[in-house]
């Protein structure tokens, strides 16, 4: 079974595959939506910053919510 996170990240909230990608500072992970970001320090606590609308759609369809 998949898991799915949302990350902070080059200022937004983008969803990645949690058995594909590690989380935490200073990694670069490819997002649902196939964007290459990299965690910083000025992504730790900012989780209000707009959410990734192609990683929304994505993780929606995986997860089959409308």
């Amino acid at each position: 079974m998949r898991r799915y996170l949302w990350q902070q990240a080059e200022g937004r909230r983008h969803a990645y595959d949690s058995h594909t990608h590690p989380p935490g500072l200073g990694f670069t992970f490819t997002t649902l939506c196939g964007t290459e970001v990299r965690t910083g320090s000025e992504d730790i606590g900012k989780w209000l910053r707009p959410t990734c609308p192609t990683c929304d759609r994505e993780i929606r369809e995986r997860l089959g919510i409308p």
